[in-house]
């Protein structure tokens, strides 16, 4: 977990690179919360359309848990942690040997089990596209590489390096070194842990595993969200 080995462009917040070991099974929601299951949920009304992805602070990601948790339908419902979200966002495989190939730079999806570590791959990708010819993306017109809709990563989640960025469940503590298993940060703090963030990326919207970043709980400027849930044992 943290800074990918060999990726010289690392914040200091992703270091050092540690070993985690997660232990439990758990499901995470395939999209993003949009603004139609916000609404839904707690009542608030959409504020851009249904189908878009909602911008909320941590605060409100709590009563949207809290409400869903009300319905006692059988499952728990939480945050991921920091640890299952950057499992759930690397496509990469164990073989050191295998080249990322120019896929990756859709976003990192649908890769199968390749690319996806580090922000290396994700520019050498680029430089590649740029050098081989000058293209927009259909109606935005924007530089690609081009969000590919629809397509998955290689757990079968989308926009894990793309859309918004996402809360989850840690509170911000600098990383150390040693095997953790199952973490969950530390039990207080000052912010929480936002997910997905694209510093350093060659264009905005696209992101990197190992990037963190923090704000406070009550942070106006909202990020998006996606929910695990575990089947209720009480």
């Amino acid at each position: 977990m943290g800074c990918t080995i060999g990726d010289a462009a690392c914040g200091d917040n992703e270091k050092p690179t540690h070993p985690v070991r997660i232990t439990r099974t758990f499901q995470v929601q395939a999209h993003q919360v949009t603004e139609g299951q916000f609404e839904e949920v707690t009542g608030r009304g959409d504020l851009r359309g249904k189908t878009f992805t909602v911008q909320v602070n941590w605060d409100d990601t709590q009563k949207f848990l809290k409400k869903l948790n009300g319905k006692k339908d059988g499952y728990q419902y939480r945050l991921l942690t920091e640890a299952e979200w950057e499992f759930a966002a690397r496509n990469e495989t164990r073989d050191m040997a295998l080249s990322t190939p120019l896929d990756f730079s859709g976003y990192g999806e649908g890769t199968g089990y390749t690319g996806g570590g580090s922000r290396n791959d994700v520019i050498s990708a680029y430089d590649l596209i740029r050098k081989l010819k000058r293209m927009k993306c259909d109606e935005s017109q924007k530089p690609p590489p081009c969000p590919q809709p629809g397509k998955p990563n290689a757990r079968g989640l989308y926009d894990m390096l793309g859309d918004k960025a996402e809360w989850v469940q840690d509170w911000y503590a600098p990383y150390s070194e040693g095997l953790k298993i199952d973490p969950k940060g530390p039990q207080d703090g000052e912010n929480k842990v936002v997910r997905g963030y694209n510093r350093g990326a060659p264009f905005p919207g696209m992101a990197y595993p190992p990037s963190r970043i923090s704000y406070r709980s009550d942070f106006q400027w909202g990020f998006g969200f996606r929910c695990v849930r575990e089947p209720r044992t009480n």
